[in-house]
């Protein structure tokens, strides 16, 4: 009994496997008659079938749901790109404004726009990276 919870724990898959294998074992019981009935070895072809159609249908979802988390994945990988591009656009505004200051030389806001860059610049390369793995 705990062996049918457990693959019941599985869902739809682990259910569609407990027909087939009771389809399974009702056969062998009736087959091993000295003298089988074919109405009921009819009926359980027609269960185990039904089992088999049941097995397809819970494969085809399977392999629907792969389809749609690898295209909610393609999705997501563009977010990160946002990001850059955004961060990115920030660095140029800022670039844009102290480009009409002064000459760059070594004063405290040179020193800070270059952490700025690199902070910007960290983060997006993070984003990329972090969308690499999912």
């Amino acid at each position: 009994m705990d062996n049918i919870v457990e693959i019941l724990k599985l869902g739809i898959s682990g259910f569609a496997f407990l027909l087939a294998y009771m389809g399974y074992r009702l056969l062998r019981n009736e087959q091993s008659k000295a003298k089988p009935n074919t109405k009921t070895l009819g009926m359980i072809w027609r269960f185990l079938w039904l089992s088999v159609v049941l097995a397809i249908v819970v494969g085809g979802f399977g392999v629907v749901d792969t389809i749609l988390r690898r295209t909610s994945a393609q999705s997501v990988d563009s977010e990160p790109i946002r990001l850059c591009r955004a961060n990115l656009e920030i660095v140029l505004s800022r670039l844009d404004a102290t480009a009409t200051t002064e000459e760059d030389s070594e004063t405290s806001e040179s020193a800070n726009f270059r952490a700025f860059v690199r902070a910007k610049m960290e983060m997006c390369l993070a984003g990329l990276e972090g969308a690499a793995y999912e």
